[in-house]
């Protein structure tokens, strides 16, 4: 299957007790088998890969390519919008971008430079990537900040519960008398752009 769509807001952090937090892939509207055609529809011109272009036809490759400008939009410190046209929609497209900050290091600068190669045979497949071995190592780290930002999360969410059902009228509640739940939230990455926890640790579990 591809997602088509693979984007900070379509990542979404859930709980998991040994590794802190888990990326999990949400919004699968726009998913279809390998090969399948996407009938006109187009996923976020922002993190699209240049191949759908010119063919409407979904590969792996093209999710790949997605998910290495996601990396790409929190390594980079990005303070604008990731441009959906232009020039520069184009020069991430090139074999001279996406560029990092030094200070992100060499690995990560590759595997977003081979995830978003202008061709897409040449990418890396999902399995390659998780073989790599800062992934495998940083896969085995619990990422403290994503483990205490669910708790946050979490906590917050359950005292606006408790307070909603406080101010909840009669006539909300339902026959049987008992309260109606809010669902814990299951925060994006696109919350997290501005203040980027450690940028490899969930990357594996993501892929899977």
């Amino acid at each position: 299957m591809v997602h088509h769509d693979i984007k900070p807001s379509n990542i979404f952090f859930v709980a998991h007790p040994r590794f802190g937090a888990m990326c999990k892939i949400g919004d699968f509207g726009m998913a279809g088998d390998i090969g399948s055609s996407a009938d006109g529809l187009e996923g976020d011109a922002r993190y699209m890969s240049p191949e759908l272009l010119s063919s409407g036809s979904r590969q792996p490759s093209s999710d790949i390519f997605s998910l290495g400008l996601t990396i790409y939009e929190i390594a980079a410190d990005i303070q604008t919008e990731m441009p959906s046209e232009g020039p520069e929609w184009h020069f991430l497209r090139s074999m001279h971008g996406p560029i990092l900050p030094t200070e992100r290091g060499k690995e990560l600068l590759n595997m977003v430079q081979q995830m978003t190669y202008p061709t897409e045979s040449q990418r890396p497949t999902a399995d390659e990537i998780l073989k790599r071995d800062d992934v495998l190592a940083a896969g085995k780290r619990c990422d403290k900040f994503l483990r205490d930002y669910l708790h946050d999360i979490e906590a917050f969410d359950q005292k606006e519960e408790e307070r909603r059902a406080m101010d909840c009228q009669e006539d909300q509640t339902p026959r049987n008398g008992s309260r109606m739940a809010m669902p814990v939230r299951s925060p994006s990455l696109s919350m997290l752009i501005s203040n980027p926890p450690n940028l490899l640790s969930p990357i594996g579990k993501c892929i899977h």
